[in-house]
């Protein structure tokens, strides 16, 4: 990324408001070429996906791996579990780790203090932990809007609050909106229903209330959907009923005016329903690369010379055989997906697996079984399963499974792996600013993570295609390469919209235009 973008001081965009159609956008003030950063954000709210705590330790508040290399490099091999490693540079008594004692008092002074189940454990009946364990069954997303209110009602117990709009006024949605003071006076109304929930919310994210979760993710326009409402709004009212009893304990020592301002808040789970409804709509996925996914990498593309060799022989001399069975993983997925893949191309079903036979002498050589005690496509294609037994070894596997990107594309060394060696960070996040753009099947630009070192979370908005100062930046939220009527579908079902941008355009004119012929060809 070119490092001339970088400045946020620079506000090198605007948030304007740009039609009753399509709502806010972001709209380019200067010319981009591709690789030119935008903009970089740091999330409003993200949470890591619990199965990916697993094989990933990161701050939980910055989202900054932590750990050495080596109890990085046994966690994402499955050789320890995270109990298994030193504690974090600041931890709480819960589990949550930090990677500092000012994330860790910037967490428990925003959410977390109202949020932790140190004490909660001590019962089954307790309904924070009962929130948490509905939420990990369910749908994490209710974390994060639980997390809202923690932090709301955090704010009022320090007498950081303000009286909420009355019931049945209108406000205006733009006078909340601090990015720009472009849209203010193009903005329409919020309805009054709204106006609760985004009091709650920071000023950049007031005007992003779209409705109740269950509308959003099943829209009635499908008729198919009412199922899926009904399962949503039963998951929703047992999520509420714990959380509303977590946060409702009394306080005494709040004045009655703002012990009756929390009481109108966990009054309705509505407010919740919204909140919730926001996050479906506006969040991304988090795909942000190990450190030593970008190491091996870097030493691969190097290689034997790298000033990173011996940093490598170490963790391979010292975890040789937990390597040696990750490659072997490695390659079996990436063979699995091959197979997948040939088989969708030519639309036939794969053979079915050859069943070794028993007492067979394995070759070690000639390995064909992972040790994983599950069957994989991959055992019975007659391929040979890597094993490398040199670091060099390794490092060619490496080189080949992660070729070098092409040093003409600005963008290719952005790209994450499809299918790392490592397991990256994986989570969802609302980051304001770029929750405001819109989408384009033929998008300009797109969000990157960083990639290797030890930078906390961040989402960087990247040029994709030039850009001219005065164009509408757009991204896209789907994959673009599906044919028309796919794309329409998945941004009519999960973004409650029909696409309009030139290539859909574009596609659908020789459709229309065969219908016509044909439709004068064969008159009724």
């Amino acid at each position: 990324v070119r490092p001339a973008a970088c400045s946020p001081v620079l506000m090198e965009f605007e948030i304007s408001f740009m039609g009753p159609q399509k709502g806010f956008g972001m709209v380019a003030k200067k010319d981009f070429q591709p690789g030119d950063l935008i903009l970089e954000e740091a999330p409003a709210f993200f949470f890591q996906e619990l199965e990916n705590k697993g094989t990933t330790i990161t701050c939980c508040n910055c989202g900054k791996f932590m750990g050495s290399l080596d109890h990085q490099l046994l966690l994402a091999c499955g050789e320890i579990t995270r109990l298994d490693v030193p504690a974090a540079p600041s931890a709480c008594s819960c589990g949550e780790a930090y990677c500092c004692d000012e994330c860790r008092e910037h967490a428990r002074e925003s959410a977390h203090r109202l949020l932790c189940v140190a004490a909660a454990r001590a019962t089954e009946t307790d309904p924070l932990m009962l929130f948490k364990e509905h939420a990990i069954e369910n749908n994490e997303i209710f974390l994060l809007a639980g997390e809202v209110l923690s932090r709301f009602v955090g704010q009022v117990a320090r007498g950081e609050w303000a009286p909420l709009p009355p019931r049945g006024a209108s406000q205006p949605a733009a006078a909340a909106s601090s990015v720009t003071d472009t849209a203010a006076a193009a903005t329409p109304s919020s309805p009054s229903p709204r106006s609760e929930v985004e009091a709650l919310l920071p000023p950049d994210l007031r005007t992003m209330v779209r409705g109740e979760w269950p509308e959003v993710a099943a829209p009635s326009c499908n008729p198919r959907n009412g199922k899926v409402r009904a399962i949503l709004r039963e998951q929703l009212e047992e999520s509420w009923g714990y959380l509303r009893q977590a946060l409702g304990a009394p306080h005494p020592e709040l004045p009655p005016p703002a012990q009756e301002y929390l009481r109108r808040v966990l009054a309705e789970g509505a407010l919740y329903s919204e909140l919730i409804g926001l996050f479906e709509l506006n969040t991304i996925d988090i795909n942000m690369a190990s450190p030593l996914q970008a190491l091996l990498c870097r030493m691969a593309q190097q290689g034997p010379e790298s000033p990173l060799a011996p940093l490598g022989e170490r963790l391979f001399g010292e975890h040789r055989e937990a390597l040696q069975n990750l490659v072997r993983m490695h390659a079996i997925q990436e063979q699995e997906q091959e197979d997948a893949s040939d088989a969708d191309e030519d639309g036939e079903e794969e053979d079915e697996e050859d069943e070794e036979e028993e007492g067979e002498d394995e070759d070690e050589d000639d390995e064909e079984h992972c040790g994983c005690g599950h069957h994989h496509a991959g055992h019975a294609k007659g391929r040979k399963i890597p094993k490398p037994r040199t670091f060099a070894d390794f490092l060619g596997y490496v080189a080949h499974a992660f070729p070098s990107p092409a040093t003409s594309d600005p963008l290719a060394s952005l790209e994450p792996s499809q299918n790392p060696l490592f397991e990256p960070l994986r989570g969802r996040a609302l980051f304001p600013r770029i929750a405001r753009i819109n989408h384009s099947c033929v998008p300009n630009a797109a969000v990157f993570y960083p990639i290797g070192g030890d930078e906390p979370l961040r989402a960087r908005l990247v040029a994709v295609r030039p850009i001219v100062a005065g164009e509408e930046i757009c991204i896209s939220y789907i994959d673009e390469d599906l044919p028309r009527p796919k794309r329409q579908a998945a941004l009519r079902e999960g973004y409650r919209f029909v696409c309009v941008c030139p290539k859909c355009l574009a596609e659908a004119t020789p459709a229309r235009s065969e219908g016509a012929k044909k439709k004068k060809a064969h008159p009724k």
